[in-house]
């Protein structure tokens, strides 16, 4: 956050807990409603916003979306 009042009043693991829970019901509900219709994208828009957040909480602006720590892409053999 930018002000040091606005840091000292944000817990920012339990902030970034709460933003993955609102971002992973956001990405059901993204399964279950029309493709790109205005629910959609208002839900697409909440999920960017989340990521958007997250990113200046925790200075990862991929925080959510890296592969977990120690996952390794498999090559074909």
């Amino acid at each position: 956050m930018r002000g040091k009042r606005s840091v000292a009043l944000v817990d920012d693991e339990r902030l970034l807990a709460a933003l993955k829970e609102a971002r992973h019901e956001c990405l059901r509900a993204l399964d279950v409603l029309p493709l790109h219709g205005e629910d959609y994208r208002t839900v697409e828009g909440v999920a960017a916003a989340i990521d958007g957040l997250a990113g200046l909480l925790s200075g990862n602006p991929w925080v959510f979306s890296a592969p977990a720590a120690g996952a390794q892409a498999k090559s074909p053999r």
